[in-house]
């Protein structure tokens, strides 16, 4: 086995010893078998969070430990958005808990995105993966959102694929929440107006990671081409960013628009 293989293996059982010592000092009903409510994590602006009580279970021979973990927000690899796990602490509350997988992977049910006082707060549903160990870190990335525009609405469907590129078709967000919905097979040229927080894009048969994003002032253009026979789908949103931002990738655009805009 290569050394780098090695390290990573006592890299990520030091940290599970770490996680298991942490817990093993604490006083807390989860490892007795109580039930508790998910926690309602806060993501901050920066994309850092906090589980206050964590769960993780380490399988049959070491049983399930509490702690609190702290995940800062690493950037974006391969369209990927990534955190890596921060400090581990005492667990600081009973009446909620977050259950981490015996794979590291977890589930923010009822997270919650501060998107700045402009937008505003954002509830969420987020799955996470582990990715690894990179430089000394353990790595997540975000596999799965569902942001919940409103509980009690659904949101409007609106299909955008009216109109073949270079033809641009326009089309207005204001009012109520929409999910505006393009099929990469179907070539087309969509101008958006008053696209907000509320608001979601979702994609048939292609992937946001697909899309090449830019930006011209506060317009942000998303551009995909299907084919090799010119099958482009274009999607412009006006205003929807800082004159000043600059716009070149997923992350960039969730950055400065301060919401996450799509649904998978």
């Amino acid at each position: 086995m290569k050394k780098t293989a090695l390290l990573s293996i006592s890299i990520i059982s030091i940290v599970i010893f770490t996680m298991s010592m942490a817990a093993a000092h604490t006083k807390n009903m989860h490892l007795s078998g109580t039930e508790t409510e998910p926690c309602s994590v806060t993501i901050n602006q920066d994309l850092d969070f906090t589980i206050p009580n964590a769960i993780y279970d380490a399988g049959p021979l070491v049983g399930k430990t509490a702690l609190k973990l702290d995940f800062e927000y690493f950037g974006e690899q391969n369209g990927q958005l990534m955190w890596k796990l921060g400090d581990i602490g005492t667990p600081s509350s009973s009446s909620c808990s977050v259950s981490i997988a015996h794979d590291m992977s977890f589930t923010l049910t009822d997270a919650v995105y501060d998107a700045g006082s402009l937008v505003g707060q954002m509830t969420l549903q987020a799955d996470f993966e582990y990715s690894g160990e990179q430089a000394g870190s353990l790595l997540w990335y975000l596999a799965d959102l569902k942001v919940d525009n409103d509980p009690d609405e659904n949101p409007i469907e609106v299909d955008i694929d009216t109109a073949t590129f270079p033809t641009e078709t326009d089309f207005d967000a204001s009012g109520d929440a929409y999910n505006f919905i393009d099929d990469a097979v179907v070539s087309n040229y969509a101008v958006i107006e008053n696209f907000s927080a509320d608001d979601t894009i979702s994609f048939v048969n292609a992937d946001v990671n697909d899309y090449a994003f830019s930006n011209e002032g506060e317009d942000v253009t998303l551009s995909y081409n299907y084919n090799d026979e010119g099958t482009m789908n274009v999607i412009e949103l006006t205003g929807v960013v800082s004159s000043v931002a600059l716009v070149y990738d997923l992350a960039s655009f969730t950055d400065a628009a301060g919401f996450y805009a799509f649904r998978r």
